[in-house]
């Protein structure tokens, strides 16, 4: 039986990982900023390379649009991450996160939900619409 390698599997690894550590130390119950300061100080801590809330311009037929797009994170220039504190990760997420990739032109997303006793993460590729891993 053959292996089938993730796309950046290695990095989202990484990256659900220092999540964890996020919400073991902090638990549910804050707002999503607070989250992205913390996991801003994992991914500090680790040396990974990210930019935080990186415009990206939305194209409409032939015209960019005016409101611009800042995911949470791009992580390597490969892997867009966006945290929630929601109660659970719903299609309209999914939808969105689909959408975000379109957009930044990334293959990999991770959507990550802190807002229950337990991480809930999906991981979302835009290669295939249809296709996303999970660990719910």
């Amino acid at each position: 039986m053959q292996k089938t390698e993730l796309v950046h599997g290695d990095l989202t690894y990484k990256l659900i990982g220092l999540a964890m550590e996020v919400h073991r130390r902090l638990g549910p119950g804050f707002l999503e900023k607070v989250y992205d300061q913390a996991y801003i100080i994992e991914l500090d801590l680790v040396a990974i390379k990210y930019v935080y809330q990186q415009l990206f311009r939305i194209q409409y037929r032939d015209q960019f649009l005016r409101k611009l797009y800042a995911p949470d994170f791009v992580v390597e220039g490969k892997v867009l991450v966006d945290n929630k504190s929601i109660q659970a990760i719903g299609d309209l997420e999914r939808a969105k996160m689909i959408n975000y990739l379109k957009v930044t032109k990334l293959e990999v997303g991770l959507i990550i939900n802190y807002g229950n006793l337990s991480l809930e993460w999906e991981r979302v590729i835009a290669s295939d619409k249809l296709k996303s891993g999970s660990n719910t």
